[in-house]
């Protein structure tokens, strides 16, 4: 005897308990599919969608589509997800199609975290995708456990790592860590600065501004600064996900020998 796989749609705001708690159950851990990433989308002034797919009134997958306008299309964008049960994958898939063609979208991207196996390809193979010819968020992370002890966690590390270490200690380097506008203003200043050097293409103020505030009153987020002889030459923004910290932005300026940007991570 088959069950019908029913499917609902999750938008309203007093689902965030829901959809973090699902979301919470499900590894590895990620932001991007977190309801206050959604909110932050929402706040940019993107469409946002939350699909949540129920097998006998239990929720088995959710996803998080994002409609993207860009000059190579629109397109709904589903980050580090679809999330939950792969069973309950085609038919999220399904309505998520049905959802795009109404919102008249060029089609339909997801980055789900599974292992690149034949039989996960298959899936999706199956479903009618194909591989996207550019990455939309990083698609390699270093991941270090840090529940270890400090000495092992040092011991672990490379010889030059620990010196650097060392050294932003023995000179001074102050780290402070909150989630103050000011603070926000010092990250900013060495942001524009590193894209400058690096010749990179930088987020806007708009848009580093908007993630602090969709996760600050929620304690998930930090801004960090490094100080030498009480100059800003290093700062971070780190955004905190169930068990997982993830630096997720970074700037730092040039100064000779000046090591604090080891210290701060």
């Amino acid at each position: 005897m088959s069950t019908e796989i029913q499917l609902t749609e999750v938008h309203l705001i007093e689902d965030k308990n829901t959809w973090d708690a699902f979301i919470k159950s499900c590894a590895p851990d990620t932001f991007l599919h977190s309801w206050n990433w959604g909110q932050f989308n929402s706040g940019l002034g993107h469409k946002i969608f939350r699909l949540g797919s129920y097998k006998n009134n239990e929720l088995q997958a959710v996803g998080l589509f994002i409609k993207i306008i860009a000059r190579r299309g629109t397109y709904l964008l589903c980050p580090h997800g679809p999330v939950g049960s792969v069973n309950a994958l085609q038919p999220l898939i399904e309505h998520a199609k049905t959802l795009a063609l109404a919102e008249k979208c060029h089609f339909l991207r997801i980055c789900p975290l599974l292992e690149k196996t034949p039989a996960n390809q298959q899936i999706f193979i199956d479903m009618s995708f194909r591989d996207a010819p550019i990455h939309t968020h990083p698609e390699l992370s270093w991941i270090l456990n840090i529940t270890k002890p400090e000495d092992e966690l040092l011991k672990d590390m490379r010889k030059t790592t620990r010196y650097s270490i060392k050294k932003a200690l023995k000179d001074g380097i102050e780290i402070i860590k909150n989630t103050e506008q000011a603070t926000l203003e010092e990250f900013w200043r060495l942001y524009q600065e590193t894209a400058s050097r690096q010749q990179f293409s930088a987020f806007s103020k708009k848009y580093i501004q908007g993630e602090l505030d969709a996760f600050k009153n929620n304690d998930q987020i930090l801004v960090f600064l490094a100080k030498y002889n009480g100059e800003v030459v290093s700062s971070a923004m780190i955004i905190f996900q169930d068990n997982s910290a993830f630096y997720h932005q970074g700037a730092s300026i040039q100064r000779n020998q000046i090591t604090a940007s080891y210290l701060l991570q």
